[in-house]
């Protein structure tokens, strides 16, 4: 008996025995020694996770260089507190 299993949630489901494809897997199993994992995709797919971790720490390191400032001196705020008055005044 065949079943399907969802790789997403996991659900175990019974395929429908008077299908044709369940009739021609039945007849013809496949080959389960092929199933191993091919060294040389492996070893792209590690290549890949390493690049993309090399480009997150390079942009960690761009945003690390950056330093902000904000002025927090009493006349700074009132300048600041005037700017979004003036700002309201004129969308009225």
């Amino acid at each position: 008996m065949l079943t399907l299993k969802s790789a997403a949630c996991g659900f175990v489901s019974d395929v429908d025995m008077r299908d044709k494809l369940t009739t021609f897997i039945l007849k013809n199993p496949p080959d389960l020694s092929r199933r191993r994992t091919k060294p040389w995709l492996m070893r792209s797919k590690i290549k890949e996770a390493q690049d993309e971790e090399r480009q997150d720490q390079a942009a960690q390191d761009d945003d690390d260089a950056v330093q902000w400032q904000t002025d927090t001196s009493l006349e700074a705020a009132k300048k600041r507190i005037q700017e979004q008055q003036y700002v309201e005044c004129c969308y009225c």
